[in-house]
């Protein structure tokens, strides 16, 4: 079966120097027809609506 998406060494690194934080390093995955995937985490909003 072919993949729908397919994501290969994906990086995700927050701030800069040595207060950076790599939450993300070098991530694989492929999502096939069929497939159910939720993506979960914590949102963090920098500035309040207006």
């Amino acid at each position: 079966m072919s993949a729908l998406i397919e994501l290969r060494g994906i990086t995700k690194i927050y701030g800069q120097g040595q207060a950076s934080f790599k939450a993300l390093d070098g991530v694989n995955m492929t999502i096939e027809q069929g497939d159910f995937v939720a993506i979960m985490g914590r949102v963090v909003q920098e500035n309040p609506p207006r």
